[in-house]
């Protein structure tokens, strides 16, 4: 009995080796693999800034990155943990908060990923710091994720 209720309630694409790629396919994949990339982000980021040779233009931007990445996570648990909850998010009904808004969600997650690409890898620039590097290209990542969550 319970397998088949989990049957019903989500809507895989398994069936098929090739086949439709929406939009929330997108999302749930950023959502998949940026849980283990924003644990990673807040650990390092705090183990960075606390280094005493780090400056405090980059302890700043990692401590803040932490902090965003951190806050991410409860985004995620909140509006995107169930496959309903992305397909409620695409749908436009009332059955998610944040569904008639969703394209500027996605415009302000892409832009969120982009600037903070954009910022690391000046950070790596100008201090040759490992994790300002892999942080950019991890940032990048997402947003290249994102962008076609957008629809």
């Amino acid at each position: 009995m319970y397998s088949i209720c989990i049957n019903k309630m989500v809507r895989s694409h398994a069936q098929s080796f090739i086949g439709e790629v929406d939009p929330a396919f997108f999302i749930r994949h950023v959502v998949s693999m940026n849980f283990a990339g924003k644990v990673y982000s807040v650990l390092r980021g705090v183990e960075i800034a606390a280094n005493s040779t780090t400056g405090t233009v980059n302890r700043i931007l990692f401590i803040v990155y932490a902090v965003c990445m951190c806050l991410g996570m409860y985004w995620y648990t909140r509006f995107w943990s169930l496959e309903s909850d992305v397909d409620s998010f695409y749908n436009g009904s009332d059955e998610h908060c944040l569904s008639k808004n969703s394209k500027l969600i996605i415009v302000g997650a892409a832009a969120f990923y982009m600037l903070f690409g954009i910022l690391f890898a000046i950070s790596y620039g100008l201090t040759n710091e490992p994790a300002s590097l892999a942080f950019s290209f991890w940032s990048l990542f997402c947003f290249l994720n994102i962008v076609p969550a957008y629809g």
